[in-house]
């Protein structure tokens, strides 16, 4: 598994370790964790950030994020030399946030519900 929200640098750099000698699907392992490497506090990163966070060989990083970009769930900004995630994770996410089983109903609904309170003035005097 990829490291999950808050975890530290040495779990992620142990879990890298793991995943590179163990795991019988690790191409997808490790294309997961440098997805997940990602957050609102790291929102893009070279590949020196990304072979720092996970532990994994620059020549590995490399050769996943090629992949990933290909497919659209990273994108690359040459004049930083750096990733971000790109457009096919915005799709998967609406996807999941539009099943009825999970919480994005909620997250959907409080969407709907701001934009509807932004339509509405909050005083007399018009201000929103």
């Amino acid at each position: 598994m990829g490291p999950r929200y808050g975890q530290n640098q040495k779990t992620r750099t142990k879990e890298s370790a793991r995943l590179l000698n163990e795991s019988p699907i690790g191409t997808l392992e490790r294309g997961l964790l440098l997805l997940e490497t990602f957050d609102a506090d790291n929102p893009d990163m070279s590949l020196s950030e990304l072979r720092e966070r996970t532990g994994l060989p620059k020549a590995t990083i490399q050769r996943l994020m090629k992949t990933l970009q290909a497919r659209k769930w990273v994108a690359y900004e040459p004049s930083t030399r750096k990733y971000h995630l790109g457009a096919s994770v915005l799709r998967i996410s609406y996807l999941a946030a539009s099943h009825p089983n999970s919480c994005g109903l909620l997250i959907l609904s409080l969407y709907d519900w701001l934009r509807r309170r932004r339509r509405q003035p909050a005083c007399a005097c018009g201000r929103t």
